[in-house]
């Protein structure tokens, strides 16, 4: 308990508890340290508190100019956050002093994080059970086992860890994370009407989103120590075994946030239920907003557990805050070591420090399921919160000083800490749950402690009335309740309890309010609480009488006219390549653009008067801002630029720039002037090479091209300025031209074509000369035209593997949405990149000639791999792609597809056939739950009666861990497929997954969200010649358990014919035999088994294997399509003869 009103200094930020010394900047309230030390503060925001009764204006300018309202704090009674558009913070700041609007201004100060992990082989809780084990005292602990045998928590009661975020997916962890009850995941609703969409476990302050995930480990570490789960042979255990956590994150990865980003996490802890939050922060000064959002807290029943800090100062002497605020709702809590002395870096105060607890070498979880060792007070402040969380579980009923006490009598007296802990008091948890609270019998009424009225369209539509404890709801009606305004009597429409707000705030509606006039809304006094007690509005101690009625007044003004002109409050010149070419004019209110031309501006020079080209508003200012572009001013001397007095605002002022409530005198023409000095800064700074590349020709550097960073002297880079040497020595520089349209910045080089084996190096400079004569400063030294400052780079030719041209080895059509949109090609080897263009391919169809939109190389396939892209082939019909044979390898060889050796003849063109038929897509999109150890059934009926010819099948499902599903289709005539059998381990759902026969990989080469086409575990085609009429079933079985989620839709998508036709690659066959009627030699003859297609001859070649069956001299094989392509991916040799035919 807070014993002592206490001195506080001015000379800290607000910082995360580290374990370390420091000097830290100063929090001095004056526009003098604001300009001095602006990284203490944000420069785009800043806190305002208005006068009691007073009606925010969330207008920009409504305050001071560029400054807005954005949002207020529930704890705080009419504080706002605004933020700073187009003005300093010391200027806004200067603007607000003084105004009658303002009650309080104040800076947002920022708040930052250091943490110092140490040892990360420390293994074992002394904190929670010592016994010697790292050399420390026997006992010097909190007695947690001994508590555990009493209570191991209920996870009942909410912890708000306010800090860096949470690590809400560490195993010792996930499973005691809140989760808001009435907010539905990645739907992008408020479903509970808080104010904040989509916060799930919390929410992140500090990048305004309602994901407070941890990206820095203190708050991970915290949470540990809090309430990692007990008993589940993993990893440590927290002080709650069974607690829920919280995530609310105002710092950043960096460690750094500001004082309006605390406030909103403990306005967040409390109005969604936390009974208590962990602040592992502190050391800044003293700031009355903060301090009040605590105490207000506490009127809610709200427990702030705070770190004493870590400057081993006397906090009687020095404050530290927050944890020195004087409110009964603060715990500040000191760390000690395992001997049970003060730790060396705590700080300490007999009167301002509450308790001590174990902060020494603490072992708890990190980011990415780890564990860590870290001291500090901030680790020592979460021993505590856990402590008073698992009491509260047992004790439910507590108030929060019954549980504050509870704390203090059960504590262990420690003699090292006399005199420098409050009590000499060391957390002890077992003496903390040593026996229950009865709470005393409630016979206080309720009352309301704000009321709000709430806008829509700028018109009151209702009222949100918090009170000072929980209502029962089936009290408070509409009857509770009367509106009167000019008119009389305004019906109320109805009252509700805020959800997640454990009845304390209710929300009443009413029709909008329109009339001019003051109404007047009154409440109670026969609202009762949980108790049964009627309103104590007065707080004499008797209920339910009249003068508890709570009473607040809407006042409906008549609009006053505007009779003040504006003014520019921001004139800015905006140049092109350095030189003036326009101005950006901010004004004090909109403007009405219509009054607004180039006949209200002037622009005088030293030649005169200079034309304006045009004004126009600039879009989403709400016409305050305004472009101003005239000709580039080039000549030496001063130029003017006025405006007004005629530009109107949107009430018909003209302007009133001298603010003397005149308008459209002389005296209110805006001016500004722009001033070209005679003698520019002289240009000292060589230039340098940035970019350097080799150009090829037939596969041979031939060339560079050289890029500077700035331009050059194009007479000063000659020849003589480039030395080419390779393995025989120097080589001729042919030429060296500068690039036509580059800015004399960029130039070539060529010398004769480099075909040695070796290193070749190219040296450049360095006395090329910038356009003021300066030599090159390659090496960024600030010194020109030394040794150093030479451009190099290498070359290196290595010995062709071979002379042979590549050829296609594998081809395919690639398809989206049924439709071939592309194709894969893969080499026999690499290929040069930029000899592979769109020249190289021609695409042929139903009605002639396709475009190719680009053919690019597969990343990692070391250049063997090709993807081809071309609009979507929907017409009807068979199309042919034709390849090379002018794609070379890297040696430079065009193709030899034919295997002869001679490479680049037409018969070395590769090719390959498409047919695009008509697809029918089915698909049932009806949403279907899927439960854990439950089956979900889907059901698509084809109604049509027809072949199928191929089948693909289209999936979208939410679920939280797709490794639990099996997902299978039965057919029509009682066949099932099954598609994917648990795979994807905990990755979340399935989105677009497309079960194609044809996809390269198997679904379980995939991973969540399986985007894309993957091959099923059983065939599609196992359905093909089939007819598609019937019904068509998707089985999907949840095998596990915590993790449910959602059968969104899914598509049967049917082909009548086969979509891809053949890969159009001859096969290279060798028929291995040692029989005597086919010798070496022979000849064999192969065509397609339909006979439609040419005959390829090949040769048999001898083998020292003989073959069980003779052979004649000369056979025909007929091979059908599917073995065709199988001879090119799988290489087989014939094995056996059926009848005259080879079987593969």
């Amino acid at each position: 308990m807070k014993m002592n009103a206490r001195r506080f200094r001015k000379d800290s930020p607000l910082i995360l508890e580290v374990l370390e010394r420091r000097d830290v900047p100063a929090l001095v309230l004056d526009y003098d340290l604001v300009s001095q030390k602006p990284a203490d503060f944000s420069q785009t925001s800043v806190l305002i508190q208005l006068p009691t009764g007073a009606m925010p204006d969330f207008k920009v300018g409504a305050y001071a100019p560029g400054l807005q309202l954005v949002k207020g704090y529930a704890l705080v009674p009419n504080l706002y956050e605004a933020h700073i558009s187009d003005h300093s913070l010391a200027s806004t700041l200067q603007s607000l002093q003084g105004s009658s609007q303002v009650k309080m201004v104040q800076p947002d100060s920022k708040i930052t994080a250091k943490i110092i992990p140490n040892d990360p082989s420390f293994s074992q809780l002394y904190g929670m059970n010592n016994t010697g084990q790292t050399g420390g005292n026997n006992d010097a602990d909190i007695d947690a086992p001994e508590a555990w045998d009493k209570t191991t928590g209920t996870g009942q009661t909410i912890v708000a860890v306010i800090d860096t975020g949470v690590d809400y997916n560490h195993p010792e962890l996930r499973d005691n994370i809140w989760t808001n009850p009435g907010e539905i995941a990645g739907n992008g609703r408020d479903d509970d009407n808080n104010g904040y969409i989509d916060d799930i476990h919390g929410y992140d302050f500090a990048n305004n989103d309602a994901n407070p995930m941890d990206d820095n480990g203190h708050g991970t570490h915290v949470s540990g120590t809090i309430g990692a789960v007990g008993n589940n042979s993993t990893g440590v255990a927290g002080v709650n075994w069974h607690t829920s956590i919280m995530a609310l994150k105002f710092l950043d990865a960096s460690g750094s946030g500001f004082l309006s980003t605390a406030i909103s996490a403990l306005d967040y802890a409390v109005a969604n239920g936390a009974r208590l939050s962990n602040n592992s922060w502190g050391g800044g000064g003293f700031d009355a907003t903060l301090g009040l959002a605590i105490a207000n807290a506490g009127a809610k029943g709200h427990i702030f557990v705070a770190a004493a800090g870590n400057s081993f100062a006397n906090n009687d002497l020095f404050p530290n805050y927050p944890s020195n605020y004087n409110y009964d709702n603060i715990v500040a809590v000191a760390a000690t070591d395992n001997r049970d002395n003060l730790a060396g870096f705590s700080n300490f105060g007999v009167t301002t420090v509450d308790i001590a607890a174990p902060g020494v070498n603490i072992l708890s979880t990190v980011l990415n399921g780890g564990y860590a060792t870290y001291s500090g007070t901030s680790m020592a402040t979460p021993h505590v919160t856990g402590a008073l969380s698992l009491y509260w579980d047992a004790n439910p009923g507590a108030t929060y000083t019954q549980v504050i006490n509870a704390l203090y009598q059960g504590a262990d007296v420690v003699p090292s800490l006399q005199g420098l802990v409050a009590g000499a008091k060391r957390l002890n948890l077992n003496g903390l749950l040593g026996g229950s609270v009865t709470p005393p019998v409630d016979v206080a009424g309720a009352k309301v402690t704000v009321g709000q009225f709430t806008q829509t369209g700028g018109l009151a539509t209702g009222a949100t009335l918090t009170f000072s404890e929980a209502i029962n709801p089936a009290s408070f009606t509409t009857a509770d309740l009367a509106l009167t305004g000019p008119a009389g009597t305004v019906s109320i429409t109805s009252v509700v309890a805020v959800a997640g707000s454990g009845n304390t705030k209710f929300a009443v509606v009413f029709p909008a309010l329109s009339a001019i006039g003051t109404y007047t809304l009154k409440v109670g006094p026969d609202v009762l609480d949980t108790a049964g007690n009627p309103m104590n509005q007065d707080g004499n101690g008797t209920n339910g009488q009249t003068t508890d009625v709570f009473s607040m007044d809407w006042v409906i003004s008549a609009p006053p006219v505007d009779v003040g002109g504006a003014k520019v409050t921001v004139g800015q010149f905006t140049q092109t390549g350095g030189l003036a070419t326009g101005a950006t004019l901010t004004f004090s209110e909109a403007i009405d653009p219509a009054s607004f031309t180039t006949a209200d501006l002037a622009l005088t020079g030293p030649a005169g008067t200079v034309s304006i080209t045009s004004v126009v508003a600039v879009a989403d200012s709400g016409n305050t801002k305004f472009a101003v572009v005239f000709p580039a001013l080039s000549a030496v001397g001063t130029y003017t630029l006025k405006v007004g007095p005629a530009v109107l605002d949107t009430a018909g002022n003209e302007m009133d720039q001298d603010g003397n409530g005149t308008n459209g005198q002389t005296t209110d023409t805006f001016s500004m002037n722009w001033v070209i000095s005679a003698t520019p800064p002289a240009d000292v700074t060589g230039p340098s090479i940035t970019t350097g590349v080799f150009t090829l020709s037939n596969g041979r550097a031939t060339g560079a091209t050289l890029t500077f960073s700035e331009a050059i002297l194009v007479s000063s880079f000659t020849k003589v300025d480039v030395t080419l040497t390779g393995p025989n020595g120097k080589i001729t520089i042919n030429s060296v031209v500068v690039v036509t349209g580059s800015g004399n910045k960029v130039f070539k080089v060529t010398f004769p074509a480099l075909q040695g084996n070796g290193t070749y190096t190219l040296k450049v400079g360095p006395a090329i000369l910038d356009t003021a004569s300066n030599p090159m400063d390659q090496n960024g030294d600030g010194t020109n035209g030394g040794t150093a400052d030479a451009f190099q780079m290498d070359w290196i030719i290595k010995p062709p593997v071979d002379l042979k041209g590549a050829r296609v080895v594998d081809g395919v059509f690639t398809q989206t949405a049924g439709y071939a949109t592309g194709g894969k090609l893969t080499f026999s080897e690499a290929i040069d990149v930029a000899s592979f263009t769109t020249a190289d391919l021609v695409l042929l169809g139903p009605g002639g000639t396709f475009s190719i939109t680009s053919v690019l190389p597969v990343s990692g396939s070391g250049g063997t791999q090709f993807v081809v892209a071309f609009p979507a082939l929907t017409a009807v019909g068979t199309y042919t792609l034709k390849v090379g044979p002018g794609v070379l390898d890297l040696a430079g060889n065009p193709m030899d597809q034919n295997n002869n050796g001679a490479n680049g003849e037409v018969g070395d063109l590769f090719s390959m056939s498409y047919v695009q038929n008509s697809q029918l897509i089915f698909t049932n999109a009806t949403d279907y739950n899927i439960r854990d150890w439950k089956t979900t059934s889907s059901t698509i009926k084809v109604d049509q009666n027809f072949t199928i010819a191929d089948l693909n099948l289209r999936l979208n499902v939410n679920h939280t861990a797709v490794g639990d599903l099996d997902i299978m289709l039965i057919t029509p005539f009682g066949q099932p497929l099954f598609l994917m059998g648990m795979y994807g381990g905990v990755g979340d759902n399935l989105i677009n997954t497309l079960f194609d026969d044809q996809a390269a990989l198997h679904i379980g080469q995939g991973s969540a969200p399986f985007t894309g086409s993957y091959y099923p575990d059983d065939a599609l085609s196992a359905v093909n010649g089939r007819s598609a009429k019937g019904n068509w079933t998707l089985k999907i079985s949840d095998y596990a358990s915590r993790d449910e989620g959602t059968l969104l839709d899914w598509s049967l998508e049917f082909s009548t014919s086969s979509q891809i036709t053949t890969r159009g690659v001859k096969p290279v066959v060798t028929i291995y035999t040692g029989a005597p009627s086919l010798q070496g030699g022979a000849l064999l003859s192969i065509a397609p088994a339909d006979q439609s297609g040419s005959q390829e001859v090949v040769q048999a070649l001898p083998r020292n294997q003989a073959v069980p069956t003779t052979y004649p001299s000369q056979i025909q094989a007929w091979l059908d399509k599917s073995v065709w392509s199988r001879l090119i991916e799988d290489n087989l040799v014939a094995r056996k003869r059926i009848g005259n035919h080879l079987s593969w």
